[in-house]
């Protein structure tokens, strides 16, 4: 309740609070879900890497195939936001591959989105820019509308992208990306998280 009015802090401090208390493996995961969840609002980072970490643990004790696809998927979206670039790559790879094996398609346009963001980091934003325009016409079609922090990250790409890409580059990339298979965007948005872990393992 607290974390959905918006009382953050509150949530934090109930969280741990009945942390602290014995609970079973699944109480202490849904707990430091919510407690990942409630640190990333007030962008203590870190502190929500090591809450969704311990969440991902507890799931993997239990064996939830489910559960683990989507802690990895917020240990992703965390670790993009506090530029641990590598550790975003592994979990939302581990996120697609168990979606992909449990049947969760969903799981794909949101790899999509954080493969753009990397790209953008890595220095394609053409490619960024094709992921983000198929990721958003592939949720589009299920229904889903984009949160404000959502767009706003569509924003903050597109005006990055446009210091390197001329408007003509931009217009190319969007329809490149809207014109994309799912199959194929996934392929793109999978090489990109591939190519950045490769890249440290080859150092």
């Amino acid at each position: 309740i607290q974390l959905r009015s918006g009382d953050h802090a509150g949530a934090i401090e109930t969280a741990n609070a009945a942390l602290r208390a014995s609970l079973s493996e699944r109480g202490q995961a849904r707990l430091y879900n919510l407690l990942g969840i409630a640190l990333g609002e007030t962008n203590e980072l870190e502190a929500a890497i090591t809450a969704f970490e311990a969440e991902l643990e507890r799931w993997e004790a239990l064996d939830l195939a489910s559960f683990i696809a989507t802690s990895h998927a917020n240990l992703a979206e965390a670790c993009l936001r506090a530029h641990r670039d590598v550790e975003c790559a592994q979990h939302q790879l581990a996120a697609l591959d168990l979606g992909r094996a449990l049947g969760r398609s969903a799981l794909e346009p949101f790899t999509m989105l954080v493969a753009a963001q990397l790209a953008l980091r890595c220095g394609d934003p053409a490619r960024a820019i094709r992921l983000q325009t198929a990721a958003e016409h592939a949720l589009a079609e299920t229904g889903y509308e984009l949160y404000e922090d959502d767009i706003k990250a569509k924003d903050d790409l597109f005006s990055a992208a446009s210091v390197h890409l001329c408007a003509d580059e931009i217009d190319a990339a969007v329809d490149a990306g809207a014109h994309a298979s799912a199959e194929t965007a996934t392929a793109e948005a999978r090489q990109v998280l591939e190519d950045i872990i490769q890249g440290v393992e080859a150092r």
